[in-house]
């Protein structure tokens, strides 16, 4: 069946149903990266072969206040949050834009393949996220590309998990440029030229950069300068010093196989600048430490696998830091959810060992039935063999000599930390910090 003719129409041929093109202020008002509004404008183009047969097209659906465009082959549409307020924290996700896409999707036909792009004011926060990306596993014949202009309070651990989460799912991120903007602006605002805005793509850099910041912290493999640098087990390091930080390679046997490193700076740099979005939306909110974050980051990515529950599967870490009290405690409530994973922790150094909160912290996985140890010759040549990229070229022997010697000193230091009957005289000379 034919669209239906109309008249004195501007309409481009083939187009039906036309959106509310934005106005030029409301789409600086969202999409300029040195504005910081309280909603969402999530504009998107649908991409598949057979669009035209789409039922969604022959009733005009504003339940969900979505303005749609159609021609052959391609689809265009904005979402925007109800409320100013939803996207402030607190507030439960069922208003924003991403969530509102998904409710219009389920009238799409299910047997075409789509590829959808969102151009997006600010990226998806941890719930949406958490939706998208369980969306996308559940639906193979869609792929996502994101271009958003900036991103949502990207200091707080789990938005940044949340967007690990959504590459895990193969959505692809990016920050928008410029000629996103003009894309944008051609597509949806359709008018002939888009002046850029002052410091555009001076802004556009300065996302990109955070944005790369956030997905460097996970790789597939170590260089070979890191690991000697990082695994390094002496007790205090020689000139010229550096910052030994929270690195964790996980590698999971069993039905589903895997395996990632992540890491975390100790002293984080103060990044950004003063105008940004601050993370500390609540007075008591306390900024989770590097290696907390490690295994934030490591279990969140275990989560987002969905595990076979029938199955067991059993996972070895290589930490270059044991985990700090809160970390323990998160590794603890994730085995009791998960029942069928089983825990190998090795670490090259014990963190704050001499402080009892930390020491209680390792007893409470060994209690768990983790595997705790420190890392002798075998691990860290295990570390090198299966997490750096080494180019084919062993681990040199005086460097895993090295690490194997003086992890015997530490492991025996962990020995007493995890014994039932502590030795309070080496506990009294860890408090002195020696």
């Amino acid at each position: 069946m034919h669209p239906p003719r109309t008249t004195r129409s501007t309409r481009a041929p083939g187009i039906r149903e036309p959106m509310e093109r934005l106005t030029p202020s409301t789409f600086k008002h969202h999409f300029d990266p040195q504005r910081f509004p309280k909603a969402t404008c999530l504009l998107v183009r649908v991409e598949a072969p057979n669009l035209l047969r789409c039922p969604i097209f022959e009733n005009k659906d504003t339940s969900i206040r979505a303005n749609t465009l159609w021609c052959p082959g391609e689809l265009y549409g904005t979402f925007q949050s109800r409320s100013p307020g939803l996207l402030s924290e607190g507030f439960m996700p069922l208003g924003h834009a991403e969530v509102r896409f998904l409710t219009w999707w389920s009238k799409l036909p299910p047997r075409e393949y789509y590829q959808v792009t969102w151009y997006i004011s600010w990226s998806p926060c941890s719930e949406c996220a958490v939706k998208v990306a369980t969306f996308l596993k559940s639906h193979s014949n869609v792929s996502l590309s994101i271009f958003a202009a900036r991103l949502h309070y990207h200091q707080e651990l789990k938005n940044r998990l949340g967007l690990h989460r959504l590459v895990l799912a193969g959505a692809k991120i990016k920050i928008m440029d410029l000629q996103d903007f003009e894309n944008c602006w051609r597509n949806f605002v359709n008018l002939p030229t888009f002046q850029p805005w002052k410091k555009l793509q001076e802004n556009c850099r300065e996302w990109t950069i955070r944005l790369q910041g956030i997905f460097r912290n996970a790789m597939d493999r170590l260089t070979s300068e890191t690991f000697p640098l990082q695994f390094n087990n002496m007790h205090r390091l020689k000139k010229p010093y550096y910052s030994r930080d929270a690195y964790l390679c996980y590698r999971l046997d069993g039905p589903q196989s895997a395996q990632r490193c992540f890491w975390y700076k100790m002293k984080e740099e103060k990044e950004g600048n003063p105008n940004l979005p601050t993370e500390t939306l609540d007075p008591a909110f306390r900024p989770p430490q590097a290696v907390e974050k490690v295994v934030c980051h490591f279990i969140h990515e275990i989560e987002s696998l969905d595990l076979d529950p029938v199955r067991k599967h059993s996972i070895t870490c290589y930490c270059t830091w044991s985990p700090c009290p809160l970390a323990a405690e998160r590794l603890v409530s994730f085995l009791k959810a998960h029942r069928h994973v089983s825990l190998a922790l090795f670490t090259a150094r014990l963190y704050y060992h001499w402080r009892g909160g930390h020491q209680e912290g390792l007893r409470l996985l060994a209690k768990a039935g983790v595997h705790v140890a420190v890392m002798t010759g075998k691990e860290f040549a295990d570390c090198w063999e299966t997490f750096v990229d080494h180019q084919g070229k062993p681990c040199a022997p005086d460097v895993l000599h090295a690490l194997d010697s003086r992890s015997e000193s530490i492991a025996r230091r962990l020995q007493r930390i995890l014994g039932d009957t502590p030795n309070l005289l080496a506990e009294a000379f860890g408090d002195l910090q020696l």
